[in-house]
């Protein structure tokens, strides 16, 4: 299952499936540059998510610089393919302007407007 939760109450915001090879997308607005930037996460078969690749117009507070490798530019677009970035969970300050959406296998899972403005949160894969 995926999870998304408050992380100072712990309540449950969003509660889903996923299985093997499913993508979890983050869909932002920088809060400063006001470029686009995008995460796109890949539950592997055991059960573990992965940072598959960021997509971003540019560089800013917050954004990927420190790699060496992995970096290029599409489309007007740099992104980076990491190799082998496991997360065990992903944290962000939540702003229903600065996150669109959030979107499961390509299609909109999440609005901004579906998350509580201005709060921690956390999404975890949890096996049930």
């Amino acid at each position: 299952m995926i999870l998304i939760k408050e992380n100072s109450e712990e309540a449950v915001l969003y509660e889903g499936p996923i299985q093997a090879g499913d993508v979890i997308g983050f869909h932002w607005i920088h809060s400063v540059e006001h470029i686009e930037w995008s995460e796109t996460f890949q539950l592997n078969e055991e059960g573990k998510l992965y940072l598959i690749e960021s997509r971003f117009a540019g560089f800013g507070a917050g954004i990927p610089h420190e790699h060496q490798d992995g970096f290029y530019v599409e489309e007007g677009m740099v992104v980076f393919e990491p190799k082998n970035h496991q997360v065990d969970y992903y944290d962000w300050i939540h702003s229903h302007t600065a996150l669109p959406e959030i979107t499961y296998n390509g299609e909109i899972m999440l609005t901004g407007e579906d998350l509580p403005h201005h709060q921690s949160l956390r999404m975890i894969i949890e096996e049930r």
